[in-house]
């Protein structure tokens, strides 16, 4: 029994990595080769939504792992949403202006800043949140 956490743990860190690794192939890249990886990457979210609804009914050890899965790639595509460009903010592609070396913004105006470059992918977190929380609610 000793031990027992340690491979489900080293395949959640895996796993998690793995789909961190394809996020990073992704950025940078052109407009088309981004889009199509986020029109991939969207197809892969539906389907683990469905994964997501279907493993909550299971109760098995294979289930837990499914809903491991499917939440992994639930938040891969939120997070590669934010990072390739798609689900920003309001000012999401505005650069912030230059701020000389001696000087700094105060600590308001630089969250105001950040918070209008990232509110919808913030908003869409807690969105993702809701509705994962709602459909788990009695599995």
């Amino acid at each position: 029994m000793r031990g027992s956490f340690v491979l489900p743990v080293l395949f959640a860190a895996f796993a998690w990595w793995f789909v961190t690794g394809l996020i990073f192939l992704a950025y940078g890249r052109s407009r088309r080769v981004t889009t199509l990886f986020f029109l991939g990457a969207s197809v892969v979210m539906m389907l683990a939504l469905a994964g997501f609804v279907y493993a909550g009914a299971q109760e098995t050890v294979a289930g837990v792992y499914l809903s491991l899965i499917c939440g992994i790639l639930l938040w891969g595509w939120q997070v590669a949403s934010y990072y390739l460009g798609f689900v920003t903010g309001p000012e999401g592609s505005v650069p912030f202006p230059a701020v000389p070396r001696n000087q700094q913004f105060p600590l308001w105006h630089r969250f105001r800043n950040v918070f209008r470059a990232s509110a919808h992918h913030e908003l869409l977190a807690v969105l993702f949140l809701v509705v994962m929380a709602l459909l788990s609610f009695d599995a």
